[in-house]
């Protein structure tokens, strides 16, 4: 809808209903839609959805879950993109618009974001588990949203992590939590939440990793891009500490925190050094809110 008001259109629809499936069990194909992003010419939107709940792996050509999986429901939420002009029907968003796959039953993607200036390139954040099945893995992930639709015959296997070709690449390792990504307006710079350990989650900021997405399965390239992690610098921390975004000047980060008992909107003045590019905080962060925040989703600066 219009910034100043007006009428909605409707990109995609989540309507559906309930049925009786063949063994007479109540099932339903209601989508869920959540967290949308704008590609930087306005042309196009990344958005998480289930779109694929009911996608058969069992029949397609270039990956299988396996028996395990064939007639489960993938309710993973995974990136999918659609763009705003002539927007195609949901079935085909299904089939062709999917960005970045989930792993099955670990807890789907997040976050989605391009990356300023680099139409080729995304970030969000992914979550799975590591081989025992036991210990959740969340990572920061890039990729180029166009890998699958372009070469569709990479043999992707969503549901099983390391079975086939991989079209992202992380940035962050896997013994460390790392969530809520968000690219600085030049897009050199990414603000991050760490889960530092049991009581406290920190905001970081950490250089971009360059041209890592085009060859995201070789094992070089992904050290590579593993090592602008290593430069983060920490902005701020506290119990609970989320949901960063930028100032359009890049002078500032607003992000949720808690304290005395209640979410609210802090503000962190931050500068770069002009030899090293660490980012640093100025001075002490301010409240914005006071009373409590009760959405789960990030502020927004208007343009």
């Amino acid at each position: 809808m219009p910034a100043q008001g007006g009428p909605v259109r409707i990109l995609a629809s989540g309507t559906g209903h309930f049925f009786q499936n063949n063994n007479n069990f109540t099932q339903d194909n209601y989508i869920w839609y959540a967290q949308p992003a704008w590609s930087e010419n306005s042309s196009t939107l990344i958005f998480l959805s289930d779109l694929q709940k009911y996608f058969d792996w069992a029949n397609y050509p270039y990956g299988d879950l396996g028996v395990d999986f064939d007639q489960s429901l993938f309710l993973d939420m995974q990136v999918f993109s659609a763009p705003l002009n002539n927007p195609p029907p949901r079935n085909v968003i299904e089939n062709s618009g999917i960005v970045a796959y989930a792993n099955f039953g670990d807890g789907g993607d997040r976050d989605p974001a391009y990356r300023p200036h680099h139409p080729y390139e995304i970030i969000y954040t992914h979550y799975t588990y590591d081989s025992s099945r036991s210990n959740q893995v969340i990572q920061l992930f890039m990729e180029d949203p166009t890998m699958i639709v372009k070469h569709p015959e990479k043999h992707y296997h969503p549901g099983d992590p390391g079975g086939g070709y991989d079209p992202g690449i992380a940035i962050t390792p896997p013994n460390v939590q790392n969530l809520q990504p968000a690219f600085s307006p030049t897009g050199n710079s990414i603000a991050y939440i760490r889960r530092i350990d049991t009581t406290h989650m920190g905001l970081y900021v950490m250089p971009v990793p360059e041209n890592i997405t085009g060859d995201p399965n070789n094992k070089d390239v992904e050290q590579k891009a593993l090592q602008p992690y290593k430069q983060s610098s920490l902005i701020v921390q506290g119990q609970f500490v989320s949901q960063p975004i930028w100032s359009p000047d890049g002078k500032q980060i607003a992000y949720l925190s808690y304290n005395n008992n209640t979410f609210d909107i802090w503000l962190a003045n931050v500068s770069a050094d002009a030899k090293t590019g660490a980012y640093k905080m100025q001075g002490n962060p301010v409240q914005l809110t006071s009373g409590g925040v009760d959405g789960d989703s990030r502020p927004f600066w208007a343009p």
